[in-house]
């Protein structure tokens, strides 16, 4: 079951710009248990029929195109163990033997399109540009699973200070670390938990902590990848599509699984399919080129944002999940106390990086390093 929640808006509209779904909404959930118990839950409206039409304005079957899609899904997903190979060489591989065994030929380029189309849907999830950058052996950690301001005392939240440099492992009137906003304003502190995104690690890393990073953990961000999801937000007049629609898949007919990627020259092809956002029906998700123009337009800027750089993060081919580790590790300086610097984020996080619960276990998991430090036993996993 997939919950959605919105908290972003557009005149009276509401509509999600960053992450839209809880994948695997259950009690085991940390972010389900949260939004449930701050009464912040909706439950997906229904969602209408998916259709599918050809790049040519054709309508394709949608029982012959539901079940290539579930037969490419199947392949995609396959988990791998220390292969050395990536998702785009495995997926190209086992689509081209489905193809191959196919009787009929004409359904040859259209089973082809569908796995393209499924190649697609996988690159926005994982928020990867080409299918061959992605390592098949990523899945192989994987696993699926009051409102808290509230009880935050204001006078420790902080906000609108941008943080410029992080010294630590020094002696800032006793404390450790110092951290210093663009504002000038200095904060003295014995520990800092490092939540920015990979993307921002990437951008800033080498100039932001004094003194730099270790090397190991330097090589860890330039390693892994960190991918990108823009959404398009279109919202017309009148809607122009049939009432019960609730989705329009494009199935590309000189598309392959081969040639799945993100190609600047020709973005359109990167989109691969549209949504009704209900309730409200006139408001569809992505980008589409017809004769009915639309009354607002909506962009998402994740990749120029200063302060995320892009989505989340993925595993590339040649890489192990395991070095998500070392970028968990906290910095031990020479003074005391220990754990003087920790790093909390979904890229910390190898077997649920890419994920809000990923992001939010992680910054539970520093917390409790924190009260083990301080001899303190309460799990923050046990409050949620």
């Amino acid at each position: 079951m997939s919950l959605s929640f919105s908290f972003c808006v557009k005149g009276n509209v509401c509509v999600d710009t960053g992450a839209q779904y809880i994948h695997g909404a259950s009690e085991k959930n940390p972010v389900y248990c949260l939004l449930k118990k701050s009464g912040h839950l909706n439950q997906i409206p229904e969602m209408g029929k998916e259709t599918f039409y050809s790049n040519k304005g054709h309508k394709v079957d949608a029982n012959f195109a539901r079940c290539a899609y579930e037969a490419g899904e199947e392949i995609i997903r396959y988990r791998g163990s220390n292969t050395g190979r990536s998702l785009g060489e495995h997926y190209a591989e086992k689509t081209q033997s489905v193809i191959d065994s196919l009787q009929d030929d004409d359904e040859k380029p259209r089973m082809q399109s569908v796995f393209a189309l499924v190649g697609k849907d996988m690159l926005i999830d994982v928020g990867a540009s080409d299918l061959h950058r992605i390592s098949l052996d990523s899945w192989q950690y994987y696993i699926n699973m009051g409102d808290s301001l509230n009880d935050f005392p204001k006078d420790r939240l902080l906000l609108k200070r941008e943080v410029s440099k992080i010294k630590w492992d020094g002696s800032f009137s006793v404390y450790p670390v110092c951290v210093i906003c663009e504002n000038g304003e200095e904060i003295l502190a014995d520990h800092v938990i490092v939540t920015i995104s990979l993307g921002c690690l990437k951008a800033q890393a080498s100039s932001l902590f004094i003194p730099s990073l270790p090397t190991e953990k330097m090589e860890v961000i330039d390693k892994l990848c960190f991918g990108n999801i823009a959404k398009i937000f279109l919202e017309y007049k009148e809607a122009f599509w049939e009432n019960d629609v609730g989705s329009i898949s494009l199935i590309y007919e000189d598309d392959t699984p081969v040639s799945v990627s993100t190609n600047k020259m020709q973005w359109l092809k990167n989109v691969q399919s549209f949504s009704v956002l209900r309730p409200k029906e006139r408001l569809m998700l992505y980008q589409m080129t017809v004769k009915f123009s639309p009354k607002s337009i909506l962009c998402t800027k994740w990749r120029s944002s200063k302060f995320i750089k892009g989505s989340y993060a993925f595993l590339p081919v040649g890489v192990d999940g395991q070095v998500m580790d070392t970028l968990a590790q906290p910095l031990v300086g020479s003074r005391h106390p220990p754990d003087q610097i920790l790093f909390a984020g979904e890229a910390t996080m190898k077997t649920l990086y890419g994920t809000v619960q990923g992001a939010l276990l992680s910054g539970h998991r520093e917390a409790d390093r924190l009260a083990a430090h301080y001899k303190k036993t309460t799990s923050l996993d046990k409050q949620v």
